[in-house]
């Protein structure tokens, strides 16, 4: 009967916390004591009280030295509630205020559950992501040996570490951290995923490259490998991705130029070819390709063997240019005039704009008058010229002057 006594009694003692433990609701959770929002509520004596006191003094110099007051909630069971809205309801019970410097800690014993909720300022410096991460590498090899508050130390430890790095910025209520670069593991680190996806960008970006180049490097013409290449030859790579296309943007420009200045053999007789000047080619130029390189639309290359029509022309057309293909002569000398508003629209009526159009070359022109829609009363938006010649382009008088 005695040894039954003693079992039954070590039993008590091995199961005294779980047996006492509340399934707590929010409304029945104590604060911390003294209502300390920078301390630890330890209602089921899952902490032992070395772990409690370590733990308060790691909150409280945290609080002192950076403003930040985070909570540490330890229990054995909150019945059937969801723990991620459990601890969002008593972040908000307790008072401790979404848009400061505040965290709540939330451990759920029974379900071996973790959460955490970051007041906005805070957030900046400790995002629940980060909190994530901590949790996984400093605090749950220790829970998983059941030392939970050797686990909820570390992890406070390193919270304590990255707020200590960032206190200024915590201090100063008067800085704006919606764009701010917070020190975190020794680097800079953007608050957001822009970052993330930048790399991402860029990564992908630099694959298209190296695809691009490949297929450039195994092109035994000399003209499709500059063309194939071409499209990473604009100045827009290196300024969206310095790293690393400002090394690859000058590289790829002497490659292109290497190709295009390369020796080369006549597709047709197969005799060795040399390029002229731009003096010496006009003779080989049509009067609309001299006019497209005077206004620098296409620039041409013109290459001969000395063999009697031997000749062989390449166009390099320039980006971004102004000028167009004319409807009449086909030459790229077409450019606008000018898209002027004759009458403008209001909220009661539609109005009416001119554009014309003109070739430098053959002096084509082409006049249009067009339909402006009525202003839309939404939200103050109004209609631009552009939307309106993209969205009702309709014509009410036409003129096409052909040069006599």
């Amino acid at each position: 009967m005695k040894i039954i006594l003693k079992y039954i009694i070590a039993l008590l003692l091995l199961c005294h916390s779980s047996l006492w433990a509340r399934d707590w609701r929010v409304n029945t959770l104590p604060k911390p004591p003294d209502g300390n929002l920078w301390a630890v509520s330890n209602p089921d004596s899952l902490l032992s009280a070395e772990e409690v006191a370590k733990l308060n003094t790691l909150l409280s110099d945290i609080e002192q030295n950076t403003s930040s007051k985070i909570t540490v909630a330890v229990v054995m069971s909150i019945n059937d509630e969801v723990p991620k809205v459990f601890a969002n309801q008593l972040f908000d019970y307790w008072g401790m205020g979404r848009e400061d410097n505040t965290m709540l800690i939330l451990f759920v014993r029974d379900l071996q559950r973790m959460e955490f909720e970051v007041g906005a300022r805070l957030r900046y410096v400790l995002p629940e992501d980060l909190c994530v991460q901590i949790q996984q590498e400093k605090m749950m090899p220790a829970i998983r040996k059941k030392e939970y508050g050797q686990g909820l130390i570390k992890g406070v430890e390193k919270m304590s570490d990255i707020v200590n790095e960032n206190k200024d910025l915590l201090l100063d209520t008067d800085q704006e951290l919606s764009f701010a670069y917070v020190k975190r593991h020794g680097f800079i680190r953007l608050r957001s995923k822009a970052l993330e996806i930048y790399i991402g960008l860029t990564v992908l970006t630099l694959l298209a490259y190296i695809v691009v180049l490949f297929r450039a490097m195994i092109t035994h013409d000399f003209y499709k490998k500059y063309q194939t290449l071409k499209f990473f030859s604009m100045y827009v790579w290196w300024v969206l991705f310095p790293v690393p296309f400002v090394g690859l943007f000058f590289f790829t420009k002497y490659l292109m130029k290497k190709w295009r200045d390369a020796p080369r053999n006549s597709p047709t007789t197969g005799k060795p070819m040399h390029k002229l000047t731009e003096e010496e080619e006009d003779v080989y130029l049509q009067a609309g390709q001299i006019a497209e390189e005077s206004v620098k639309a296409v620039d041409y290359d013109v290459w001969v063997s000395g063999e009697p029509n031997d000749i062989m022309i390449l166009s390099y057309k320039t980006r971004f240019s102004r000028y167009t293909k004319c409807p009449n002569c086909g030459f790229r000398t077409y450019y606008e005039v000018y898209d002027n508003v004759v009458e403008s629209a209001t909220y009661a009526g539609t109005g009416k704009a001119e554009r014309k159009q003109v070739c430098m070359q053959c002096k084509y022109e082409h006049v249009v008058t067009y339909t402006i829609p009525s202003k839309a009363r939404h939200g103050g938006q109004k209609t631009t010229i552009k939307k309106a010649i993209k969205r009702s382009m309709r014509p009410d008088s036409e003129s096409n002057n052909q040069p006599s």
